[in-house]
């Protein structure tokens, strides 16, 4: 769920600032001063709290990769 998420405000992000580059009227410009670096904050602040767990365990007495 969270990669979703992630997909979408990347994709919200990615359009608002083309859509900032091609129609830069009022309403844009207040979008994108007000609502893109909301969903910046966001985007990092979901991509900081995921919690993937490592595969591999790494202890004191085997510290180096074994083949």
């Amino acid at each position: 769920m969270l990669k979703f998420y992630v997909i979408l405000i990347s994709s919200v992000l990615l359009l608002g600032v083309v859509l900032l580059i091609f129609i830069p009227t009022n309403g844009m410009l207040a979008f994108g001063t007000m609502v893109l670096p909301i969903l910046i904050i966001v985007l990092a602040y979901l991509i900081l709290r995921s919690k993937e767990k490592p595969d591999k365990k790494f202890d004191d007495d085997n510290w180096y990769d074994q083949p």
